[in-house]
């Protein structure tokens, strides 16, 4: 009989789990197992299998012995107490019945030691013999593994079959036909701006690392170190070298995510020191009238709105007409154009609403734009010209405010640190804080998420703001006044004593006093 076992007088043997020993078998059409010589051992087969099949029968035999000394099994199940926090005490106890017996949880659990000796627990069913029985399987499982038997995991994962080759460039192409779709927050489309940095960066990333296909990126991250290194030297900053993994690292979470990967490359690559290199200092007032006094009227009403609204360098290039609202006096930042891709309402001052009404009437900032390309010609790469601009915005924003700074005397850069385009925005949150605008609205109005962005990072204290600040806190408290008024009564309370220790007569005190008044005093003191 196939897939039974014998005994050498040929009765079936009744050894628990022998079924277990016979499945080996069934995997060979002309095999029988026998016990000899204390061993099973498999008979009509070919000599390979028969060495194969007898190293997996003499680990199981062993198996065997150890479930036939137990008597109902290989592994222990059991049952935890059902536990519960007390209202009371805050603590986990364990639930009780009536009689004061502990009630335990329907299912069954056991412990076992895998082939690397890390203990596992595992929960089984609720009825007590199928737990039994899967708690067998699962030890006979490790100790195949732990004896050869068995390949382990990890040899079972390098032996499945290699998935179908993907070519990186491909993979860029995908990776970038979703962003521009959904790759943005809340699943909105990444911006002209942000994707074609994108592709330039995942571009350089192609040519530097040389991959031909994805399968290629899993032993990459030594080479991505070294083209790191290589942007260090070149003078690089960490920040931007961060930001340049970074596209990379997003690349390679999509591939996660999409199979292509087990896990990204470049988990494990080390953080950059991404400390600012240098510092935006805040605008003061009076440099402020300066710089209005020495640009020209269109950088100047750029400079305004910017000081004015605290839109960022990007945003001025995509706003319209259309984005005034003269009712609400205000300017609609559209969703797609706000970096944290939601629809602004920036309110602004009526007199800069009423300037930005006549610089729309007038048609100078189209005019200004023709003049711009007219004179840099014709290039293949370069877009065309804004066709309704509310504001001109110069090609490199942070040039021309630097020339302008110069003009009015204005040093770019000091020891509290450096203005560009930027900064503009630094000045508006910090003029805000400095007209008494309460934490709140300027955090609302800077268009921050946190508190903590709009103080700690914008926020500047100035060195003429903590001077008042404490001036006005000696005047409150009247420092020098009552310091002054002390004094004085100090000195007033001296001559009185002086005085009267001069005119003090004691032998007049001494025939005036009576000796009740003497017990009186004692008795008191």
């Amino acid at each position: 009989m196939r897939g039974a076992l014998y005994h050498t007088a040929g009765k079936p043997s009744s050894i628990a789990g022998g079924n277990a020993v016979a499945q080996y078998s069934a995997s060979c059409p002309h095999s029988r197992i026998d016990f000899r010589r204390g061993r099973y051992i498999i008979v009509r087969c070919t000599k390979a299998k028969r060495v194969f099949y007898e190293k997996r029968l003499k680990n199981t035999q062993l198996s065997l012995i150890t479930q036939q000394q137990k008597g109902s099994g290989m592994a222990t199940i059991y049952k935890t107490p059902k536990k519960q926090v007390n209202p009371t005490t805050g603590k986990w106890e364990t639930v009780c019945d009536a009689d004061g017996n502990p009630i335990m949880l329907s299912k069954w659990r056991t412990v076992i030691f895998d082939h690397t000796g890390k203990r596992k627990m595992y929960t089984l069913g609720t009825h007590k013999a199928a737990a039994q029985k899967q708690a067998d399987m699962l030890e006979l499982r490790e100790r195949e593994i732990k004896n050869g038997i068995r390949p382990k995991p990890e040899a079972e994962a390098e032996a499945k079959p290699k998935k179908a080759a993907h070519p990186f460039e491909e993979v860029i192409g995908e990776y970038m036909a979703w962003g521009r779709t959904q790759g943005g927050r809340r699943g909105a489309p990444w911006d002209n701006e942000h994707a074609d940095k994108k592709e330039r960066e995942l571009s350089f990333w192609h040519r530097a690392l040389e991959l031909k296909d994805i399968a290629d990126a899993v032993d990459i991250l030594p080479k991505v170190e070294k083209v790191c290194q290589t942007l260090f030297e070149a003078g690089n900053c960490g920040k931007t070298v961060s930001n340049r993994v970074q596209h990379l690292k997003s690349l390679f979470y999509w591939c996660k995510k999409r199979k292509y990967l087990n896990d990204n490359p470049l988990a494990e690559l080390g953080k950059f020191d991404t400390a600012p290199t240098f510092v935006r200092r805040a605008m003061t007032l009076e440099e402020y009238d300066a710089l209005m006094r020495s640009c020209a009227d269109h950088r100047r009403l750029l400079y305004e709105v910017a000081a004015c609204s605290g839109i960022r360098e990007n945003e001025p290039r995509q706003l319209e007409p259309r984005h005034l609202n003269q009712k609400l006096c205000s300017i609609r930042i559209e969703r797609d154009v706000d970096k944290g891709r939601k629809e602004r309402i920036q309110p602004i001052p009526a007199a800069l609403m009423e300037r930005l009404t006549d610089f729309v009437a007038s048609g100078e900032a189209r005019e200004l734009y023709k003049r711009l390309y007219h004179n840099q010609g014709e290039r293949p790469e370069r877009k065309e010209p804004p066709r309704n601009p509310l504001l001109y915005v110069p090609s490199n924003p942070a040039t021309a405010l630097k020339k302008d700074l110069e003009a009015a005397g204005i040093p770019y850069e000091t020891e509290e640190g450096r203005l560009d385009f930027h900064a503009l925005r630094t000045a508006y949150i910090n003029f805000l804080i400095d007209v008494g605008a309460n934490p709140k609205t300027t955090q609302s109005l800077a268009r921050h998420a946190t508190l903590e962005m709009t103080m700690n990072v914008y926020g500047r204290a100035r060195e003429d703001n903590r001077r008042e600040a404490v001036e006005a806190l000696g005047k409150m408290l009247a420092i020098g006044a009552n310091a002054k008024a002390g004094q004085e009564a100090a000195d007033h309370g001296q001559q009185n004593y002086q005085q009267s220790t001069n005119n003090f007569d004691a032998e007049k005190f001494l025939n005036e006093i009576t000796l009740d008044e003497v017990e009186g005093y004692l008795k008191n003191n």
